[in-house]
């Protein structure tokens, strides 16, 4: 009598556990943030709403210091910007020393 006893209250224990592990919600991935200095034009075009005229004046455009230098160079509208934002940024914001000189 005690071994099937046993037998049930770890067939139950298996049980909740299994019920358990199927309750949790299921891991989400992060997003890779693409860099605006390396990412290519497809990559670019994968950004929510970014046309291929935005995608060829990113590219143009390089380098960036940080990803506030498509507004203050104007390279976007703001409307674009504000959709990509949370999906971009630099390779080290501010860093000068990670940028090509500029050729004036």
């Amino acid at each position: 009598m005690k071994k099937v006893l046993v037998g049930l209250f770890a067939l139950d224990l298996a049980i909740i556990a299994l019920a358990r592990r199927q309750a949790r919600p299921p891991k989400i991935r992060p997003r890779s943030m693409l860099d605006l200095n390396t990412a290519d034009r497809n990559d670019l075009l994968r950004l929510p709403g970014l046309s291929p005229f935005l995608a060829d004046r990113i590219i143009e455009n390089r380098p960036y210091r940080n990803k506030l230098d498509l507004l203050s160079r104007r390279v976007i509208p703001d409307v674009a910007y504000r959709r990509i934002s949370h999906q971009i940024h630099t390779l080290v914001d501010g860093d000068k020393s990670v940028l090509a000189p500029i050729a004036i």
